[in-house]
């Protein structure tokens, strides 16, 4: 029952001394009624008053009746407190009341109360009638635990999230999220769920990309343990979403070296970026994809810039063992892609890269021969001793100028000087008449040495020297005293064009 307002009502009056002796000294309420003015001779006997009557309140019938199917917001409470439910709860709370009460106890992650609730066993289900959470209800509780929301300690809210998932909660819609921090959070809870990423399997194939690339980084915090389920990671190179393809590419060499057969295939694949994944994957691995050096060395000619980048370092972290590939493309590949192949080989280095690419001196193509010196001339002077005559040969003799100038350089990067004589002009023919003079001061030259123009005469090639250095001498004190003739000149006229402005 409700009750209504209270209602106020004031009453004045006047109260005067009591009539009788036996009521002296009390004082009795007057006419009722509004207070007449105080007479004058009795004020010190009355006293006008002012009285308050507040009607009891009446209880008017409630309109608003307790719903029978409603639940019970105390036995909730209870079990969001962590009380065990009452005896014989199954068969005095409603349905509701034992929906929301399981509800509660999982949101706070007292799971005594959810497994004296919901029992593990089937028959206890059906004799205590445990309340059944919908599809929607067990993904709702899953997101609170896993986003990290439910502020419950780590080790209740990881078995809350155990006991969910093994009772049908989906992490798919976790795993989709488009919030990078909930899907890493679903991430590691996969890769906590153990069964060595069973649970992240048919994620791979979901048909949201955020969902493909959570299940691969769930594998790859998983490591050896998920190796199993290599071939279907590498499936995810050729996915057409970078994020993917990065995060199986980060994941495949940390399931192990059994990845590689299933990584091997995606090199000869018709998308550049599958390629350039493939092989950004097998650089990880190092010498261990030494067996698929040949197809790496082949992307050093793909027309995809960013594709033979990504075959160089791979090569290079396999080593040597790669160097006869790379050799073998550049003697027939394109004169565009020889520059990738010889900064492939560079960074190999080695005597395996000098011996590999050492029969290409003789190839019938400048242009090979012309890249080949330019490799040995990135390598150490040690690594290049048997093919260091073939170049000094190509240097004096080679009929390609170009081919002639790199090998020049390529023994000057050597350290070998001097063994080589310094070519004139561009390396092209010399005109009739200047080839004459150049012949003639190189004879004239080598009489004045002595005949061999070694310098070993009689003395004639260094009083030639000395000569030399004498007209040298001579040259230079000539151009200092022109300089100090110029330092004078210059201070005088400093002198002059300070006297004149004194003047003015």
């Amino acid at each position: 029952m409700a009750t209504s307002e209270k209602s106020t009502e004031h009453v004045r009056g006047v109260a005067g001394p009591a009539a009788g002796p036996a009521q002296a000294g009390q004082v009795r309420r007057g006419v009722i009624g509004p207070a007449p003015r105080p007479k004058a001779g009795i004020m010190q006997q009355s006293i006008a008053f002012t009285e308050v009557h507040t009607s009891a309140p009446k209880k008017v019938p409630s309109t608003n009746k307790k719903d029978p199917d409603a639940a019970d917001t105390v036995a909730v409470a209870n079990c969001r407190r962590g009380e065990l439910p009452p005896k014989g709860w199954s068969s005095k709370w409603n349905e509701a009341t034992r929906l929301e009460g399981l509800k509660a106890a999982i949101e706070t992650a007292q799971m005594h109360v959810v497994y004296a609730m919901r029992p593990q066993s089937e028959v206890f289900q059906d004799s205590v009638g445990a309340p059944v959470l919908d599809q929607e209800n067990l993904d709702k509780l899953l997101r609170l635990h896993v986003s990290g929301k439910s502020k419950v300690p780590k080790q209740r809210c990881q078995e809350a999230v155990d006991w969910l998932l093994s009772v049908g909660a989906s992490l798919e819609g976790l795993a989709s999220d488009e919030d990078f921090a909930t899907r890493a959070a679903a991430a590691a809870t996969l890769a906590s769920a153990g069964q060595g990423g069973e649970r992240a399997i048919p994620l791979l194939k979901s048909q949201d990309w955020r969902c493909r690339a959570t299940a691969a980084e769930a594998l790859e915090k998983i490591g050896r343990p998920a190796s199993q389920h290599s071939e279907a990671v590498a499936a995810l190179l050729g996915d057409p979403e970078a994020v993917v393809r990065m995060a199986a590419a980060a994941a495949l060499p940390k399931l192990g070296h059994e990845a590689i057969p299933f990584v091997a295939p995606f090199l000869s694949s018709d998308k550049a970026r599958s390629r350039e994944a493939a092989a950004g994957v097998l650089a990880q691995f190092g010498a261990a994809a030494a067996p698929h050096a040949g197809a790496l060395a082949e992307l050093l000619e793909d027309s995809d810039w960013q594709v033979p980048t990504a075959a160089s370092n791979a090569l290079k972290k396999i080593g040597p063992a790669a160097a006869p590939f790379c050799a073998e493309v550049l003697g027939r590949c394109d004169p565009a892609a020889r520059t990738n192949i010889v900064q492939a080989l560079t960074r190999m280095g080695g005597r395996e890269v000098a011996c590999a690419v050492g029969p290409l001196l003789a190839s019938q193509e400048p242009g090979v021969r012309r890249h080949v010196v330019d490799c040995l001339g990135a390598l150490e002077l040690a690594a290049v001793e048997g093919q260091l005559e073939t170049v000094k040969r190509l240097a004096a003799e080679d009929p390609d100028k170009d081919v002639k100038k790199h090998a020049r350089e390529a023994l000057w990067r050597l350290g070998v000087r001097g063994l080589v004589p310094e070519d004139l002009g561009s390396g092209d023919a010399l005109p009739e008449g200047i080839a004459r003079a150049a012949a003639g001061e190189g004879s004239s030259r080598a009489q004045d040495t002595g005949g061999d123009g070694k310098g070993k005469g009689k003395g004639k090639g260094k009083v030639g020297r000395k000569g030399k250095d004498k007209d040298r001498e001579k040259e230079r004190g000539q151009r200092s005293d022109r300089g100090c003739d110029d330092r004078r000149q210059r201070s005088r006229n400093r002198s002059r064009s300070r006297s004149r402005h004194h003047r003015r």
